[in-house]
């Protein structure tokens, strides 16, 4: 988990101007306008999923209002679960925008999140990294053994984390998961962005097919926010 790897796949520095400061208008409005509302019984219920939909509306008017970055969010549905997908098309990278409280290193195993990293280590090797580089303890299981062509462009999966319990004060972490979702292939903090160098390595790669990941709406039928997916 060398930093040479997060440097490559790293968010670019306008990248995490854009996202970062939507994450926090988020759920900053939806903040403002919970509180206007009736306290209803049971609202945990859906608490968690209105917070999620307010950040997730802000950074999706926020990629739609910049087309200069090359950038698209679309909404996408695992089970009854619906999520927005971030993409960088440049660099055929998927971000998946999703709350982690801060005090937890990793999530639970969910099969939408394992879709978008079952790519992340034949990329890493198509991109030149070997295996010591990623990792020697590495698991590699989930991940898809490629036969793809070479002109082929492999999607990597982001995930930026934010705590939306709380708020305003949360910590923004950005990283990639183990296909195995067992660990994180990189994860740093990203909350003093504008701090952080800007040092992403240009990907050269010859023109080719960019490979992308079909999602099919119900293909999973895990409500990831409550039910885990078991892994051996």
């Amino acid at each position: 988990m060398g930093s040479n790897i997060s440097v490559f796949y790293a968010l670019t520095k306008e990248q995490r101007s854009l996202i970062i400061p939507a994450v926090y208008e988020g759920l900053d409005n939806f903040t403002s306008d919970y509180s206007k509302l009736r306290k209803l019984k049971t609202d945990q219920n859906f608490y968690s999923r209105m917070r999620a939909a307010y950040v997730n509306t802000s950074i999706t008017d926020a990629v739609d209002a910049n087309p200069q970055l090359n950038m698209k969010a679309v909404e996408a549905r695992s089970g009854y679960y619906y999520y927005t997908v971030i993409t960088d098309l440049n660099r055929n990278i998927n971000i998946l925008v999703s709350n982690l409280p801060n005090k937890t290193y990793l999530f639970s195993p969910s099969r939408y999140r394992a879709l978008f990293a079952s790519y992340n280590i034949e990329r890493m090797f198509a991109d030149g990294f070997t295996h010591e580089q990623i990792g020697e303890k590495i698991d590699i299981s989930g991940s898809q053994m490629s036969l793809l062509t070479e002109s082929e462009f492999l999607p990597l999966g982001l995930v930026l984390c934010y705590d939306g319990r709380l708020g305003r004060d949360t910590r923004i972490f950005e990283g990639a998961l183990q296909p195995s979702q067992e660990d994180w292939l990189f994860k740093v903090d990203v909350t003093n962005f504008k701090e952080l160098s800007n040092n992403i390595m240009i990907i050269n790669r010859p023109v080719g097919k960019q490979f992308k990941l079909e999602l099919n709406k119900n293909a999973f039928i895990t409500d990831d926010e409550v039910i885990p997916l078991k892994l051996k």
